[in-house]
């Protein structure tokens, strides 16, 4: 289960991402593993990845 087409990210590790540029500056510079907030076919999920 991983991301697929159509999910939108509203945010990583309880921070709200606004658009793309708000998601790499996030990820710039960080490892480890991440906690994706997504919409998918209109219902809230969370996904983690590494």
């Amino acid at each position: 289960m991983g991301l697929q087409s159509g999910d939108l990210i509203t945010g990583i590790n309880r921070t709200r991402i606004n658009n793309v540029a708000d998601l790499r500056t996030y990820l710039k510079d960080k490892e480890g593993v991440f906690a994706l907030n997504i919409i998918r076919d209109n219902y809230s999920q969370y996904l983690m990845i590494r």
